[in-house]
This record gives C-alpha cells, structure tokens and sequence, in this order.
C-alpha cells in the first residue's frame, strides 16, 4: 500500500489491511508512506490481530498533531498576532506549546529569568473535598503580576513549582491582593516527602501571564483578546513566520494496543524512518475543558503519557525514526510488551523525556512471591526484553522538567545501549520503580555504553546520571560515561544506588565533572562497584554513603553494604569519601586515591591519609597519582606503569561509548 498527502492516508491503509485479513489474507504487508505531513485528529492505532506489518516512511515523512497558526498581523509596539484557530466544534482550541520557525517558542513567563519563592504554605481540604494550596508572596514583583489580572482570566495562568527532584504543574484558582496569596486545587494533599518549601526550597514561576510577555521570542495566549500574541525575535519577519500549534489535542498520536489480559497481542511490526511530532500535552492531566494542564510532583515524570504508546505488544520496532516537539514522553513500553525496540531514532524538543519502559503495576507469575527474591517468571503482563539502542535523547523535559532519558520502571531483562543522552533537567537513565525493600521485578537490566551529559542545569534536586533503586539482581551498569551533572540545590551525582538498591554491579564507568559525588548511595545493599574512574566532582565528596538502619532486612546488620574495589578516585581540593562511609557495611579494597590540588591535603570522611588507613576502612588501596594522560583536558586514559594497574585496575576503550555509525 502506499499512503501519500491527498491520496490513501495512514488510516485507510490500516483498514485496508485488516479487511483483507477479514476476507483470509495471511500474508505480510507494506505501507510506504510518502513525504508530506499528515494530520492525526485521532491516534493511529493498532489493536489485536493487527501483526506482520512494516510501514516505512520516505524522508520527509511525518505524523503530526499539529496544526498552523495564522495568519499574523503587526498589532505594533513589537508584538504580532494571529487569530485562535478553533476546533471542529467552533470553540477556540487551547494548547500550552507553539513552535514558531521550528522553534518552541518560550510561554509568557513571570520572571523571565530564575523564579520566585514562597513566603507561607498552608495545604487543607475545603468543603468540596479538593485539596487547597494557598501560598503567600512577599516579593512585591510577583504580587503586582498576580493583582494585573482579571479574576475571570485567573483559570488560564500556570502555577509552575519546583521542589527537590520533583515539579507540579497548576492552575490559579483565586488570588487575595490584601493577604497576598494564591490557592490552587487538587485532588489529593502534596506528599510529606515533597512538601512546598519556603525560602529557596521551591522555586516558582507564572505562565501564560501578562506581565510575562515581556521578552522578544515569547507568546501570550490571549483568550479574552481571541488571539495568539507573540514577540518576534531579531531578524524574523512578519512575512516569513511559520507557526505551529498541538491543534489535535491528541498527546498520543501512535497507539499501539494489544489485548493483554486474552493474550492477543500486536505483533511483528515495524516503523522505519518515520517522524512523529507535535504531541498535546498528557492526556490525563487537563485540569478544565478547553483549559491549562495540571498535575502533581512525582517522580521522572510518572504521569506522562507519550507520543507514541504502546502495550501487548511482541516484536514492535521502531528503527530510524524521529519524535521530536512532544508534550510528553518520545515513547511509552506499558504492560505486556516484550521484545520490542526503539533504534537508531532521534527524540528531541520534549516535553518530558525519552523512552518509559515499564508496566503499570509488578506482574508475577501465579505464586511467584516478590519479597527480595530473584524473578525468573514471566506473567501476562509482565514487560521484558525491550531495547533502546545507538539513539540521540536530547533537549528534554520542556514541559515536565522531570522527564528522564529513558526510564526501566517495572520491567526485566532490558537493555539501554550505545545511546546519547543529553540536555536534560533530571536523570539519564533510571532502573527500577520501588522504594526501599519491598522487592521488585526490574531485575538483569544493562545500562551500557552510553553517553550520559549536561543534566539538571541547575534546577532540580537529587538525580544521577545512572539511578537505581529496589531490588536490582542482575542489573549491570557498564561503560557509560557521564559528565556534567549540575543540581538546583543537592544530589548532582554521577552513579546513584538510591532506596534500597539491591544487586546491582557498576563497572567501568567514568564519571567526571558532576555535583556531589561521583557515586553515591543512599541506602542500598550488596552493589558492587567496580574498576571505575571518578574525577572532579564539584563538592562534598567522590564517594559518599548515608547510613540508615533495617534491622530484619539484612541478617540483622546495619544497611549500606557496598562493595567497592579497583577503583580511580581523583579529585581536586574536593573530599575524596565523603561524610558517613566509615560507617556502611562492605568492603572496599584496593582502590586508588589521589588529590590533584598543589598542596593537597587529602580528605576521608574528615580523616587524612594515614588516619583513613588505620581506620579498617579499605584493604590495600593506596594513595598516588594514577598517570592520566591529561586529566585537566579529561582525558583519563592512564599511562605506562600507573599504579593502579598493580592494583589491579583494568583500563577500557571509553571512546566505544555512544552511538554506533
């Protein structure tokens, strides 16, 4: 079949196919799409008995959600316009994203730069049952913004806060001038371990504000006005303005839905060199008809959907394709997917993150108990044995800065390699989706080979370039390299076994230029970490540990058991072990320590040298300088008779991480 603009469109081969497997058709099928753009009002979708199919897209081949904004007038004092196109209903149709020339142009934003902060937080149930926010103002530039709106235009400005590793999103809901404060709804009360901080610990800012569109490249939704305001940049021209908006209203424009529970899944099918782009913002967190989206904090972007969604699925690939100017995840792997991959694809401008693999929930085999034990069954629903490889991830989380690389939340045997991943507000990758020892099924996953940078920027809190958590044995962690990791306020680390990590081995990974520690682990036991290099951390420490009790869940002995030998350790004027691992469970052994700075006076957990050795703290490590090639200019490849090849460290080919030509 061929699909071409004005011709067969993308539905109408999908039709033709399954009535052709109606009428007895057995057989395989192709649908070449041709260039052009084609208009998704509704998901492409695939259900059970749809296999055996491969739609391959010519270059130039792209799905969309998204629609044209025009045409623009010069309303003067450098500010164009264009009228809000309307839906098939009549009514003007509401998005959160514009892309102007190709580019996310940025939403009227109040402060322009940086954010505001909370002076009060007050949480309590009204008498509807919704959960109030109400937060009080001191800074009197967010007071006067607040006061120049009409109460009746208060339900289409955003209320955007950032706290630790997490951000909502919501919609202001009243505004008191006197009091200086504002409340927001929800449905349920803000977590106790994300509680909105006074002082720095949330940051705050205003969408879709008047007093925010104030800046050349900025946009003001202005329904009251019925039109698209927006401020050109240096250079553009009325005449020369393409813009585009998410007019479908659809976050998923690909659909992917076997039937898991009769085990009638979609199989066999594959999409080559096809673009999707313009995704709606997620599709469960429109907080009124027609109006802004809200959702609270979670982590990595939990309740985003993706452009493309798949679950029961066996065998679906994604090989050569682009997402990009999303609202929400590239891809989403749910429940009863299994050897499936995403390769060599391109996943840029996001609104969250990259890849979510995972299921809804932890499926187990009938009797199989999940308690700290090693899951070698596969349920229904279970997902395993998906691949995300040789892929760029990059400009990520421009709607939910907690969007991640690429997510392996309740699923097994999967594999993230030779990938890069970068630009990023949280982590790279994260394994796992349970907190502490309850167990779990993300068991023998491989992180491997990637290029892992330029994450946080600054803004959120507690991340990793690699993050584990719960029940991990299997999980390898290989021949990544990460660097450049900047939190907002805490916890830019390198590697992170965080909440119970379990079984996971992390080896022959360099990690340089990051936050706080170049591997660090909250509370986990039995990781091994192993022949890695860690340099130039910023602060606090290379290696950190924190000490939390369990009694009952490790034969009786204090949590923290990391093994930890053959390692690089290398900083300079930084602590090399930070505050607290004299006091873990493990053993560590043969690792080689060493401060750069002129005159350094090395630091262990607040002891020297000679006093980290008398400690009983490591066995055989030595402190020296390991004879990097030119560690200022990062490279650490060591030279002839480094001593830690008496230690027994084994070098790698670091330039093999990344993508494969």
């Amino acid at each position: 079949l061929r699909v071409s603009p004005g011709g067969l469109s993308p539905h109408e081969a999908i039709d033709r196919i399954r009535f052709a497997r109606a009428g007895g058709d057995v057989g395989p099928w192709t649908v070449e799409v041709a260039k052009g753009e084609y208009f998704l009002s509704e998901p492409l979708t695939l259900l059970p008995g749809d296999r055996d199919i491969v739609f391959r897209g010519a270059d130039g081949a792209v799905f969309t959600g998204g629609g044209e904004v025009g045409p623009w007038e010069d309303d003067g004092n450098g500010v164009w316009s264009a009228p809000i196109p309307k839906g098939p209903d009549g009514a003007p149709v509401w998005f959160e994203m514009l892309y102007v020339n190709g580019r996310r142009a940025e939403r009227a934003r109040h402060p322009s730069k940086g954010f505001f902060h909370l002076a009060t937080f007050t949480n309590f149930q009204n008498a509807a049952g919704k959960w109030v926010e109400r937060v009080g103002f001191t800074n009197e530039s967010a007071i006067a913004a607040l006061k120049s709106v009409p109460a009746a235009d208060l339900g289409l400005v955003s209320f955007c806060i950032d706290i630790k590793w997490c951000y909502a999103k919501r919609v202001v809901r009243a505004f008191d001038a006197e009091t200086a404060t504002l409340d927001t709804h929800f449905h349920e009360p803000v977590p106790k371990w994300a509680i909105w901080s006074t002082g720095r610990g949330s940051s705050v800012a205003f969408e879709n504000i008047p007093a925010g569109f104030d800046d050349p490249g900025e946009w003001f939704y202005d329904l009251r006005g019925g039109r698209i305001r927006y401020r050109p940049l240096p250079g553009e021209t009325l005449g020369g303005i393409r813009a585009a908006a998410p007019l479908s209203k659809r976050s998923r424009l690909l659909v992917v839905r076997g039937d898991v529970a009769r085990g009638m899944p979609v199989e066999n099918v594959k999409f080559e060199n096809m673009t999707f782009e313009m995704s709606d913002a997620p599709e469960d967190c429109v907080a009124v008809p027609r109006g802004p989206t809200e959702f609270a904090q979670y982590q990595a972007a939990e309740v985003c959907d993706a452009a493309v969604m798949v679950k029961g699925a066996r065998n679906v690939d994604f090989v050569g394709c682009t997402v990009r100017r999303t609202g929400n995840y590239a891809f989403r792997f749910e429940d009863g997917c299994r050897h499936c991959s995403v390769r060599r694809c391109t996943m840029t401008d996001l609104g969250a993150g990259g890849v979510w693999i995972g299921a809804r929930k932890q499926h187990l085999a009938k009797g199989e108990p999940l308690f700290r034990r090693l899951i070698d069954k596969l349920a229904p629903g279970s997902t395993a044995f998906v691949s995300v490889e040789d892929c760029r991830i990059e400009n990520a989380g421009n709607f939910n800065p907690e969007g991640t690389g690429v997510v392996i939340g309740h699923a097994s045997d999967c594999r993230v390699e030779h990938n890069d991943i970068g630009d990023l507000y949280y982590s790279g990758v994260s394994v796992g989706w349970s907190w502490g020892y309850a167990g779990s099924v993300a068991q023998r996953n491989t992180v491997a080979f990637n290029r892992i940078h330029d994450l946080g920027k600054g803004r959120l809190s507690d991340m990793g370039g690699v993050y584990t958590l719960g029940t991990s044995y299997g999980t390898c962690v290989s021949n990544n390299v990460i660097w450049n990791v900047l939190s907002g306020g805490y916890g830019g680390w390198g590697l992170y076994n965080d909440e119970g990590s379990e079984g996971v081995v992390m080896e022959n990974n360099l990690v340089y230029d990051v936050d706080d520690g170049g591997y660090h682990q909250h509370y986990g036991t039995d990781n091994i970490i192993r022949n890695n290099i860690i340099a130039f951390v910023q602060r606090l420490g290379c290696v950190r540990t924190r000490r939390e009790y369990g009694e009952g869940y490790h034969y009786g002995k204090v949590l923290n058991s990391t093994f930890l030998y053959n390692n690089i350790v290398y900083s300079k004027g930084v602590p090399l072990a930070g505050p607290g691992v004299r006091n873990t469970w493990g053993v560590w052994a043969n690792n080689l320590w060493f401060d750069c700075a002129e005159g350094a006076r090395p630091v262990f957990d607040g002891l020297d040298w000679d006093g980290w050795k008398a400690s009983g703290k490591e066995v055989g490590g030595v402190y020296a300088d390991p004879l990097f090639v030119d560690a200022e200019a990062r490279d650490f490849r060591i030279r002839p008779g480094s001593p830690a090849l008496k230690l027994g460290f084994k070098p790698w080919d670091v330039s093999a991480a990344g993508v494969r030509q």
